[in-house]
């Protein structure tokens, strides 16, 4: 790495003051004072506490240059140059509030990381920060990469702050940058607009789109920096599109309708599937996706409970710690109450597939609430199943079920 001497610029610069600009800091910035050195080859700002370690000349801090790919938490006075590839608002859906800015940067040899902006600095880096365009970036610091609006699979994140200078570069020649492809699939189908927000102020418009890849095996949650190119100009489209046609050609996709219909006829006839089919596909490529059956109960699983205890509030398991009874989310109950929670198998003519059957929707299959069924028994045995339920066993009814992607492959 080059190392860049840097000499003290003069007090009445445009540096940002930290006595009159203290307003709207988030808690957590630690005040250096003044970012009153600039590199003297690029002009990048820094703090004299950003100088290298082991630099004998304390009178000339230096920064070094990096590299995306070089960074991590503990980086600090770095000089970056990088393309701005994708920049966004984060918000915690469904409320539309400005949470925070993001950026994702882009280096020439291919390696990304994402920059995160306090929302009260939107304005300063959205006139900075544009997407297409290539910047020196300095005053910045490297962190853990978190959770929130994450986007890349890289451990550090940058952290900017109005301290952070972002400048073109001098080289001003025209820089190949590649693109960033997370995944290549196949569209399958989009569902309905969802309405977010309030419509007389800032509305948000939610769509879902399901791509399969060839083995179908991804969930993909989408993020503001996605975007999707349809057939993009890359020279292994038609192979890919051969591989996709084939494979879809012997095992095309499940067409499932997502939302449901409005008119309750319509809705029972909805996403009607042989059970063979349902048993082949994946759980996770139809997540949330309701299914309808109309079917006989051919049996029951009894070697596990029919019923549990519960919060009266919320369907959670009820705990019992030195005779208090409690819910984890609602503390503290007087009393709990019974909720069924049974398995039976239902069939058709081409398999049988286990549901699961919870209150207060089972209390319309058995005919009586599970509270008043436990009530009305002398010695009520959660192993044990009574003439009530058993009574289920050759019964025709509408089922609307969906797959459990909570268990393991084995037991859904």
């Amino acid at each position: 790495m080059e190392q860049l001497n840097g000499h003290r610029v003069d007090a009445n610069s445009s540096i940002y003051s930290t006595e009159t600009q203290n307003e709207g800091i988030s808690h957590l910035y630690i005040n250096l004072g003044d970012a009153d050195y600039a590199c003297q080859y690029c002009n990048a700002t820094f703090w004299y506490g950003e100088k290298l370690k082991g630099n004998c000349h304390q009178s000339y801090p230096k920064m070094t240059e990096a590299f995306i790919k070089d960074l991590n938490p503990t980086s600090r006075n770095r000089i970056l140059e990088a393309k701005i590839y994708r920049s966004w608002i984060g918000r915690n859906p469904p409320y539309i509030t400005e949470r925070s800015y993001h950026a994702i940067l882009l280096a020439r040899q291919g390696d990304a990381i994402q920059a995160n902006m306090e929302v009260s600095e939107k304005k300063q880096f959205t006139t900075y920060l544009i997407p297409g365009r290539t910047y020196r970036i300095s005053g910045f610091t490297c962190a853990p990469t978190s959770n929130w609006q994450q986007t890349l699979d890289n451990i550090t994140s940058l952290s900017f702050t109005r301290f952070t200078k972002v400048v073109d570069p001098d080289d001003k020649t025209l820089k190949v940058y590649p693109v960033l492809t997370d995944y290549i699939g196949c569209y399958i189908n989009s569902g309905e607009k969802e309405e977010w927000g309030n419509p007389n102020k800032d509305q948000m418009l939610l769509r879902r789109i399901e791509i399969q890849n060839l083995k179908n095996n991804l969930q993909l949650s989408s993020t503001p920096a996605t975007y999707y190119y349809i057939n993009p100009a890359i020279l292994e489209l038609p192979q890919y599109k051969a591989e996709y046609q084939a494979a879809f050609d012997q095992n095309p996709p499940l067409q499932v309708v997502r939302h449901p219909y409005q008119d309750k006829e319509q809705e029972k006839m909805r996403n009607m599937i042989p059970f063979s089919k349902l048993l082949t596909e994946n759980p996770l490529t139809h997540t949330d996706v309701r299914f309808t059956c109309e079917r006989t109960i051919t049996g029951l699983d009894t070697s596990r409970e029919w019923y549990y205890l519960s919060c009266a509030t919320c369907p959670n398991k009820i705990q019992i710690n030195e005779g208090v009874i409690e819910c984890k989310i609602h503390g503290a109950l007087l009393s709990p109450t019974y909720r069924y929670n049974f398995k039976a198998y239902v069939t058709d003519a081409t398999g049988t597939i286990t549901m699961t059957f919870f209150s207060p929707k089972a209390d319309d299959i058995v005919g009586i609430s599970c509270q008043t069924l436990v009530d009305s028994l002398e010695n009520p045995d959660p192993r044990e199943f009574p003439e009530r339920i058993l009574a289920v066993i050759g019964k025709q009814h509408i089922f609307q079920f969906h797959y459990n992607t909570k268990m393991q492959d084995k037991d859904r």
